[in-house]
């Protein structure tokens, strides 16, 4: 039963992605019509990201609200995060990988 729950989740998660590629896809191919900047551009944002640390923060505050600070609950709420960092950051060093300015990047090739 496990498998077969297993299976669906992966499957749905892999056609999300695949839409959502293809949608990012498309947008890509139409960005000479779009406009550079939305109404709002900056904004937007550093309020989404600004909302992401405070989530990211408040997952288990109660651990440090005592008298002192429950490090076994401080641990498990972010060690995902932790653990995302470390294989980011080994992936950047390892394949010297860098930010592409998007005027550089070539939208016109539909298969490169």
């Amino acid at each position: 039963m496990n498998a077969i729950i297993l299976t669906a989740v992966l499957s749905a998660g892999n056609s999300g992605m695949y839409t959502s590629t293809r949608v990012l896809w498309d947008l890509a191919h139409e960005i000479k019509e779009l406009p550079n900047r939305t109404k709002w551009f900056l904004l937007g944002p550093l309020l989404v990201l600004f909302l992401c640390i405070f989530i990211i923060l408040d997952q288990n505050f109660q651990a440090f609200m005592g008298s002192g600070i429950d490090w076994n609950s401080v641990v498990i709420p972010y060690v995902g995060l932790l653990l995302f960092l470390i294989v980011w950051l080994v992936y950047k060093v390892e394949h010297k990988s860098k930010l592409i300015p998007l005027k550089d990047c070539d939208f016109e090739n539909k298969y490169p």
